[in-house]
């Protein structure tokens, strides 16, 4: 973990005098662990968006297009329907560039979502998820999903 990171991480725990609300549900692992996962994010292909899952259809949907990130620059918009990513399934492309680590920062990837009716081609280029962007959602997740949960199956509503 880079310092920077670190002292971002610490200082929004330290600094949160806001009251820790559980929108999130409690997290199942061990805060370490979790940290651990959160950043090695900077080791994955970043797009620059958040997609919802239809738990029904398998259908994702585009929920939140990073500001200036490689979706954003691409044209993505927030309920566009993903379609294909490198011409695959978007669970298929992410498993293997994850597996095995072959991506390169700039590379482009071709994405088709459903905008409306028809069908958009776009050429994402893959890049690195900003330092700040990862503080920030690991910040949030350790404040929603590990600290409001300060007792086993209770939730608090601040502390």
């Amino acid at each position: 973990m880079r310092p920077s990171w670190l002292l971002t991480i610490m200082m929004t725990c330290a600094v949160a005098s806001f009251p820790a609300a559980a929108s999130e549900p409690r997290c199942p692992l061990p805060l370490d662990q979790c940290v651990a996962r959160y950043t090695h994010m900077a080791d994955r292909p970043w797009l620059g968006f958040e997609i919802a899952v239809d738990s029904a259809t398998g259908e994702r949907r585009i929920r939140e297009v990073t500001p200036h990130g490689p979706a954003d620059t691409a044209g993505v918009k927030s309920g566009d329907l993903l379609q294909t990513l490198g011409g695959v399934n978007p669970q298929s492309w992410f498993a293997g560039r994850l597996d095995q680590g072959s991506w390169r920062e700039g590379e482009a990837v071709v994405a088709v979502v459903r905008r409306g009716d028809r069908d958009v081609t776009l050429s994402l280029r893959l890049g690195h998820i900003p330092e700040a962007l990862v503080a920030t959602w690991l910040g949030r997740h350790v404040l929603e999903a590990h600290l409001a949960y300060t007792d086993e199956g209770q939730t608090h509503a601040g502390w």
